[in-house]
């Protein structure tokens, strides 16, 4: 799992672009390719929301690296330029509400 970035960069990030993507998608597959959409669009700040399902799920075997936002995390780290979120304004529950 990678480690927590300072808020530093990510205010930075935000502050570069102007502007947080709120990525909501129907599933995991729409949302990287939204995610995917707003990179290619410059967008380098985005929030994952928890109505995409397996978005934080913990996987059977207890691990939590394999997770939606994980994958995504490691896809943008590569090119270490896109500084993730998630949707903390939204819980599971009020997703089903």
């Amino acid at each position: 799992m990678t480690v927590p970035e300072g808020k530093g960069d990510i205010l930075r990030a935000i502050g570069e672009s102007g502007i947080v993507a709120v990525i909501r998608g129907k599933d995991e597959k729409q949302g990287m390719a939204l995610s995917n959409a707003v990179y290619k669009g410059g967008i380098r700040a985005i929030e994952v929301t928890m109505t995409i399902p397996g978005a934080v799920e913990t996987h059977l075997d207890g691990s939590r690296d394999n997770t939606g936002i994980h994958r995504l995390s490691r896809r943008r780290n590569r090119g270490g330029s896109q500084k993730l979120g998630l949707g903390i304004g939204e819980t599971p529950r009020k997703r089903t509400s």
